[in-house]
């Protein structure tokens, strides 16, 4: 489970791609920035009309430099008119300027009350104003395409019911302005009538056009225009905020010039290109902000390690995925969505380094989806992976395209993504990379700390969730909950979980997991309720499972398990468990397996925690009772292990003596020989059925000649004994073919 502390899931806000907040903490230095701007701004000589440029890459700041400087120039004496103009849903050139000159009338008038030492003399004056700003639009442009509509598309109903309420105020203005105006003045005559109005404002207007590059080139071009024709108005300052290599490629593009540069700098008298933020800077801003969202905290001992691990993954992928302050931002918001619903199933430094990568590695991110999606199969299901070959090189090109190379890159990635490593190609002496390795020590690590490369929780990651059939993790709680609390509620769940199949097997398989990862913290009761449950359950989780390599995957698992618990139980109390469970459990299968491997183990280690003794006395205690079951052992999940047990212990012919009649039943002769069937990998997957494989227990020709007679006269056999027959049958003949 994931080392994080609980934060009951509070859901951080989102950063909806706006300016920053005054109240944010100013990583990027824009204050200093915005206060100079304001002072520049402020100069007086600049009121007989300027244009200045602002450039920086998309993300970098601009619009929060923009807010900087407008809140700055608000404190100052004789503060301006701010207006920020957004030409976005504005069309054609004649739109653009009534727009524009609209929100210049607006700001004038608004001088009204912001100059509260204003005679009514200069308030007159300033409607005056406003109305020969109005009028100069209405003469300058085709009043018909101000107010039409068919050439504006807005998305959104608020938008339009918003627009369409603004648009019928600027032609009510519009139309008594005109209406006061000669009809016969030239716009000559009325641009200087409005330059020497404009000359007496009580204080400038500065006029914001952010993001300018992002309109279409003719658009772009026709707000060029504009500001170039109405540039040289007085007490009109205007400043654009633009990425140059973007702009300049627009105007390039509509002009059909190869020098758009020229072209801005007729508009543009100087340019401020925005300062490029460090590298660290970023990164420092989003470790300290994602380590808000985390929960983690610096100074305890307990958070250390994470904390480390966190500050690596920033520090790495970050200086590759951070290098605007919207890079900043969208990474942050990935980890406000991701990490709420998902904290106690996911390490959060993997959780960082995925969505770093996602930012601005797409391929590498999706290789890394598909390489985790295919380790889980293989270390889960034993399935065999297609492509490896191609999916290395994949890795190779893509790992030597990033900054520090291929193989530093390679030893990052594999600290993060399992079972990766190099092997040396004997032809070109290079190093190649290879997946697809495991330990199950490794495998439970990965569990215990919910790490990307765990195959019971990689899929958290990207999906929110486990794949479908497997138990979610909130189930994996409870029914630990129950092992610490309520040993009844936790055998009914260890038994429900055996027989609840899933499209790979059984769901037990992935708890077994679970338990193993938390093992060592067992005390001994709680080892003992878990072997109890497997002394139980195990039998009905093999017949639902999937087989690979021979073994369900759920026995597999199992062993593990079953080790690690009873490591957790007292020596002088093993000899007490290991009977309870040969006399007491229903899954004979899988504790004849068991005892048989626990005393090949406590007869070849000396290292043991348990005793050949202990063992011997439980498996005498078992095969008493297999005995005594006579005919009832036929529904245990592997009738040949039971057998096998009893023929190491007391000897093919005391088996033979009392099995024999045994063997007269039907479905316990096909159900020795179908849990008897051997595996091998070639080819194909093989189940053969050997002579060796009956373990002398009956003849193979004989045996053969039975199960073919069955299958004359298959029909007569109920469905289950049905594929039985013709799998048994398979096996013979696989044997004979690998014999040849």
């Amino acid at each position: 489970m994931s080392q994080f502390h609980e934060t009951n899931r509070v859901y951080p806000e989102l950063h909806d791609d706006r300016p920053l907040q005054p109240d944010a903490k100013d990583w990027l230095g824009l204050e200093a920035v915005a206060s100079h701007l304001a002072t520049v701004l402020s100069q007086p000589g600049l009121r007989t009309g300027f244009t200045l440029g602002v450039e920086g890459a998309w993300g970098a700041g601009k619009s929060t430099l923009i807010r900087a400087v407008s809140r700055e120039l608000k404190k100052r004496a004789s503060a301006p008119e701010v207006i920020v103009f957004n030409p976005w849903l504005i069309g054609d050139r004649a739109s653009l300027l009534a727009a524009l000159f609209g929100d210049v009338a607006d700001a004038i008038e608004r001088m009204q009350d912001d100059n509260e030492g204003l005679t009514e003399k200069g308030k007159e004056a300033l409607v005056a104003t406003a109305r020969k700003v109005r009028s100069y639009a209405v003469h300058a442009s085709s009043l018909a395409k101000v107010l039409s509509l068919a050439s504006t598309i807005m998305p959104g109903g608020a938008v339009i019911a918003a627009t369409l309420e603004g648009m019928a105020k600027t032609a009510e203005r519009f139309s008594e302005a005109a209406a006061s105006l000669p009809a016969d003045e030239p716009l000559t005559a009325q641009k200087q009538r409005l330059e020497e109005s404009l000359a007496t404002l009580p204080a400038p207007l500065i006029v914001f056009v952010d993001d300018l590059e992002r309109l279409e080139p003719a658009e772009t071009l026709e707000m060029v225009r504009l500001i170039r024709a109405v540039g040289d108005l007085p007490n009109i300052i205007y400043v654009l905020c633009y990425d140059r290599k973007v702009l300049v490629a627009n105007l390039e593009n509509v002009l059909a010039v190869k020098n758009g540069d020229r072209y801005l700098e007729k508009v543009v008298q100087v340019t401020l290109p925005l300062p490029q933020p460090e590298s660290f800077t970023l990164r420092d801003w989003f470790y300290d902000e994602a380590l808000k969202i985390s929960g983690l905290r610096e100074g305890e001992n307990d958070d250390a390690e994470a904390i480390r691990r966190l500050n690596k993954v920033v520090m790495e992928e970050g200086g590759i995925a951070l290098t605007t302050p919207r890079d900043v931002l969208r990474a942050l918001n990935a980890l406000k969505l991701y990490w709420p619903p998902i904290q106690a199933y996911v390490d959060f430094s993997d959780l960082v380094w995925v969505q770093l990568v996602r930012l601005k590695s797409p391929r590498l991110y999706n290789w890394v989806v598909n390489y985790v999606t295919q380790f889980a199969d293989v270390a889960r299901f034993g399935a065999n992976v297609h492509g490896t070959e191609r999916s290395m090189r994949e890795l190779k090109s893509l790992l030597r395209k990033r900054p520090s190379g291929f193989k530093s890159e390679f030893f990052r990635l594999s600290a993060i993504v399992p079972g990766l490593y190099l092997t040396t190609n004997p032809k070109t002496k290079k190093q190649e990379p290879r997946g697809y390795t495991f330990d199950h020590h490794t495998l439970a690590e990965l569990a215990r700390r919910a790490r990307l490369g765990s195959p019971h929780y990689f899929r958290y990651y990207f999906a929110f969730g486990p794949a479908a059939g497997e138990l979610h993790e909130s189930g994996v709680s409870e029914i630990i909950g129950q092992l610490k609390s309520d040993d009844a509620a936790f055998q009914a769940s260890m038994q429900r979980l055996a027989e609840t199949k899933t499209p790979h097997g059984v769901q037990l398989a992935s708890l077994v997991d679970r338990l193993t990862a938390i093992s060592d913290s067992f005390d001994e009761i709680q080892a003992k309720a878990v072997l109890a449950a497997m002394s139980n359950c195990m039998d009905a989780a093999h017949l639902h499972d999937s087989e690979s390599f021979g073994v369900t995957r759920v026995w597999e698992a199992g062993e593990r398990l079953w080790r690690a618990a009873l490591g957790a139980v007292r020596k002088e109390n093993i000899g007490l468990v290991l009977r309870s469970a040969a006399e007491e459990g229903q899954a004979l299968g899988w504790i004849a397996r068991r005892l048989s491997f626990d005393l090949y183990t406590a007869q070849r280690e000396q290292s043991t925690h348990w005793s050949v003794d202990d063992v011997k006395l439980a498996v005498s205690r078992f095969l008493h009772r297999v005995a005594r079951l006579g005919l009832e052992i036929k529904a245990s999940a592997h009738l040949a292990e039971i057998l096998h047990l009893w023929c190491l212990t007391d000897g093919v012919d005391v088996v033979r003596k009392h099995a024999g009649p045994l063997f007269q039943d039907d479905e316990f002769f096909l159900r020795f020989l179908h849990s008897a069937r051997g595996w091998v990998g070639a080819d194909r997957v093989y189940r053969p059925l050997r002579a060796a494989d009956l373990q002398d227990l009956l003849d193979q020709k004989s045996a053969r000649t039975r199960v073919q007679e069955m299958q004359e006269t298959l029909g007569a056999y109920p469905q289950h004994l049905r594929s039985m027959i013709v799998e048994v049958e398979t096996a013979f003949d696989e044997a004979d073919q690998l014999r040849r």
